[in-house]
């Protein structure tokens, strides 16, 4: 039988590998994700505009922010892209039932709703732009062609709309993209979490009378609270963190109607070069998205059902 120093001897030796395995990913995780955040956490108490040194200002950068009205009117859009987030899983689990069981041609369909996932987000942009075009986008065209500015131009409304210069469309057309690029990737989970809902339920449900609205309402909806609660909460994040579409889309316009927080982030510390600045909003919209989180995790824990139905 070994010694004991022998055996520890052979934990250190394991030990030790175990480590020279882990030491890549370690040091990039060191050097990439918790440098930069420990860092941004030091210089949100800093004035620095990179040409000269930083000067320490204490809450400064905090007060500043909370205390300006800029701030509440970037929240309040970022918020309002939130809507992108239950409207999302509204098309994704609809495409999700359209196309769940049986369907001829169902491969092709599902292929087709996820194309967008796939589609870079510049590209998604670009093409979105083209279609919201006041003169030359396809959108206006359309509506154009099929007598809709006509009927609206008697009755005194101006058109064609401008969908991206208009302070009341930007951000409604902004959310149409935003749910069209990530209805597919919310329709794949969804059809996941119903190939995993025995099919007894139905039988026992079918038994019993239920239709197809009760079934859903008393079998579907409730088994799908993980599901539910993972996209709401990865929507959420994505939604606080919205950038390149509004940056290639709108530039923060018209005026400041699509601005956002992680864009404000964005034009002051590289646009304007205020990096202390830009990490005190930085941080304020990471204690945004944690305490949102935080919420919808309690909220979950009273209503989804994990696992059976009760």
């Amino acid at each position: 039988m070994p010694t004991t120093a022998s055996a520890a001897r052979k934990h250190r030796r394991q030990l030790l590998i175990a480590l020279a395995f882990l030491l890549p990913n370690l040091a990039g995780f060191l050097a990439f994700t918790l440098g930069p955040v420990v860092s941004s956490l030091v210089l949100s108490f800093f004035r620095w505009d990179i040409l000269r040194a930083p000067r320490f200002v204490d809450l400064d950068n905090y007060l500043a922010i909370l205390g300006g009205a800029d701030f509440w009117t970037y929240l309040f859009n970022t918020l309002v892209f939130m809507l992108a987030v239950p409207l999302g899983m509204a098309v994704g689990l609809a495409l999700a039932l359209a196309v769940h069981g049986k369907l001829r041609g169902q491969l092709l369909f599902r292929t087709a709703f996820f194309v967008p996932v796939v589609c870079p987000t510049v590209a998604s942009a670009m093409i979105w732009a083209w279609l919201y075009d006041r003169d030359f986008g396809l959108i206006n065209q359309f509506l154009g062609g099929i007598g809709v500015y006509p009927l609206l131009r008697s009755a005194g409304v101006g058109v064609p709309f401008d969908w991206l210069g208009s302070p009341a469309l930007a951000k409604p057309a902004l959310i149409l993209m935003m749910v069209w690029s990530g209805a597919g990737y919310k329709m794949l989970l969804y059809l996941a979490a119903l190939a995993g809902i025995p099919e007894q339920y139905y039988d026992a449900a079918r038994i019993d009378g239920a239709g197809r609205w009760q079934q859903f309402r008393h079998i579907t909806w409730p088994m799908l609270g993980p599901t539910n609660l993972f996209i709401a909460v990865m929507g959420a994040i994505g939604a606080f963190q919205v950038f390149e579409s509004i940056y290639i889309m709108t530039g923060g316009g018209p005026g400041k109607a699509t601005t956002t927080l992680a864009f404000e982030v964005y034009t002051k510390g590289f646009a304007e070069f205020q990096m202390g600045y830009a990490s005190s909003y930085a941080w304020i919209l990471c204690l945004l998205v944690f305490g949102i989180t935080m919420i919808q995790w309690r909220y979950a824990q009273r209503r989804a059902h994990f696992g059976a139905l009760q």
